[in-house]
């Protein structure tokens, strides 16, 4: 063999060790900081990075799921070898209805910001996966994939870009919602702001949900969001003859609002109120200076999808995973598996006849058993 041949491939060899070694060396100088009220701090500053970043990471959660529904709820950061932060995973567990720990990752949970991060992040989860004999989990990282190697479900959620004036973004309406609004100008329909209205509008929330057959959040929930989150959620309501007839919950970051919340009264939407309520709210992110609305995940071509399209929504893909093992192993939705529980799937099918006291105590009982936010 040529002797600088030879060389080449012991220089390439070396070269491959040194490598892999000083990447065996980066992974494991890397840790993971339980968030707490001593060094909230990491969590914060980390945040400011992500102004786009709807506000479902933020530390007053903690407080907020614990308070409300004495659920264990961690903030992961990721330092690097530099003491850096190069990742979060935000998350809680809760007992399902089977007794089953079963982890679910905050809305848009994770966030990675390089290929070492994400494999670290990756052997934490399992491992803590293990040592708290997790059932089964769901993680959400919105709209950026990760985990490049793994299985994955989407779901929609759909984004306004507004404009800086109200002018603006009202001619950009298709004609239809601007009729739909200018319906419930005609009916009188009127805006107040504030958590004073938090009970009436709970009201009509609960009614909402119980007539789909969904799980509800406590009043106590919703109480503590304000408690804590202060001035960065904000309650509006709609009234029609000075009766509150609908509203809707926002939560502010620093670039992006989100509403995971709004409700009304059936027999009052021939008034529009819902078309009324997410102009408002366009209206105070304009008063904000804060230009993109996230309007939450539907049912793509459904009556909601369909609703958020019309007021100008482009269709974003927001990225699940519930198996960090491997890519060939296609495991159910453990919602799905949940749901299928075959009780369950009886009492659903007769729980609209019953009393309506008893359907909401089932309500806010499943809701604890379920994801939470």
């Amino acid at each position: 063999m040529n002797i600088s041949i030879y060389v080449r491939n012991i220089l390439k060899v070396q070269e491959t060790v040194i490598t892999i070694k000083n990447i065996f060396n980066f992974l494991f100088s890397m840790k993971a900081i339980y968030i707490d009220d001593n060094n909230r701090i990491l969590l914060d500053k980390f945040l400011r990075n992500y102004p786009y970043h709807p506000a479902t990471n933020v530390f007053e959660w903690k407080k907020i799921l614990n308070i409300s529904y004495n659920a264990k709820i961690f903030f992961i950061i990721i330092l690097d070898n530099s003491n850096n932060a190069c990742g979060l995973c935000s998350f809680y567990i809760i007992k399902d209805l089977k007794g089953n720990y079963n982890l679910y990752s905050m809305r848009y949970g994770i966030i990675i910001e390089n290929n070492e991060a994400e494999k670290f992040l990756l052997n934490f989860l399992n491992d803590f996966i293990i040592k708290n004999n997790i059932k089964n989990y769901l993680l959400t990282s919105g709209k950026q994939k990760f985990f490049q190697n793994l299985n994955f479900s989407t779901k929609t959620t759909l984004e306004l870009y507004l404009d800086q004036t109200e002018e603006e973004n009202w001619n950009k309406l298709r004609s239809k919602t601007r009729n739909m609004i200018r319906k419930s100008f005609k009916s009188n329909l009127k805006s107040e702001y504030g958590f004073q209205n938090i009970k009436e509008f709970y009201d009509i929330y609960v009614k909402s949900m119980i007539n789909k057959n969904l799980p509800i959040h406590s009043l106590n929930f919703f109480l503590n969001m304000k408690e804590f989150l202060k001035e960065n959620v904000e309650l509006i309501v709609v009234k029609k003859n000075n009766i509150i007839i609908g509203g809707i919950i926002i939560l502010f970051s620093k670039n992006i609002v989100t509403y995971p919340f709004q409700s009304a009264l059936s027999e009052y939407l021939d008034t529009s109120p819902n078309q009324f309520l997410i102009w408002e709210t366009i209206k105070k992110c304009i008063r904000n200076k804060i230009y993109r609305l996230d309007m939450g995940e539907s049912t793509e071509d459904g009556s909601v999808y369909n609703f958020k399209k019309n007021f100008g929504g482009i269709p974003k893909k927001i990225f699940y995973y519930n198996n960090l093992k491997t890519t060939g192993d296609n495991k159910k939705d453990f919602i799905q598996k949940n749901r299928s529980f075959s009780f369950f799937k009886l009492e659903n099918k007769i729980r609209p006849y019953y009393p309506f006291w008893i359907k909401k105590r089932i309500s806010l009982w499943l809701k604890k058993k379920s994801r939470l936010i």
